[in-house]
């Protein structure tokens, strides 16, 4: 990707963050007989920001408790969890690694890295957007970030299918994935 953006954070300092999990959230949308989404969150999320001094030579690992999935439906829950879909007793946990950092924007980039999720890791690429620095009532400095992804659940091995009569699938392939993030500096 060829640009002539910069990407500007403003307060982002270098050194490492730490994900801070009471204020950070991994959450899917994906399409029930192609009519509604549903949402659903992980509960569990962990990881790393290492900020460089070169914003675009930054990095970031997010680890997500896959059994941690709460969609307000506890039998949907189970359903998710079962090796249908996620298979949490042989997955337990989805991570995503960065490799690159592209700015898009003077507050937003484009987050390529790999995500691995029910024993497949493939390249995805996030829209991400910094959203700010923060001193909370304590003194500790926090940052924030979102990010957004379409993936096909197909390329990660949970291609269980129920066809409807019109020939559209009951549970959609493609995925919404969302991530806000608050991280802590240590």
């Amino acid at each position: 990707m060829t640009t002539t953006e910069t990407l500007s954070a403003p307060g982002l300092t270098a050194g490492l963050w730490t994900i801070d999990v009471a204020h950070s959230e991994v959450s899917f949308s994906v399409r029930h007989m192609m009519i509604a989404a549903v949402r659903g969150s992980f509960g569990a999320v962990s990881g790393t920001i290492d900020v460089a001094p070169e914003l675009t030579a930054s990095s970031i690992e997010v680890e997500v408790d896959t059994a941690s999935v709460y969609t307000r439906n506890p039998k949907r829950d189970e359903h998710i969890r079962s090796a249908t879909f996620l298979d949490v007793e042989k997955y337990p946990t989805a991570t995503f690694r960065s490799t690159r950092l592209e700015p898009a924007g003077p507050s937003t980039a484009v987050l390529t890295g790999e995500l691995t999720m029910h024993g497949t890791t493939r390249e995805v690429r996030f829209d991400l957007r910094f959203n700010g620095v923060r001193v909370d009532p304590w003194g500790n400095t926090k940052a924030g970030f979102s990010a957004e992804t379409v993936i096909d659940r197909h390329d990660f091995g949970m291609v269980t299918d129920m066809p409807l009569d019109s020939g559209e699938l009951f549970v959609g392939r493609e995925v919404t994935l969302t991530i806000e993030l608050e991280a802590t500096a240590q």
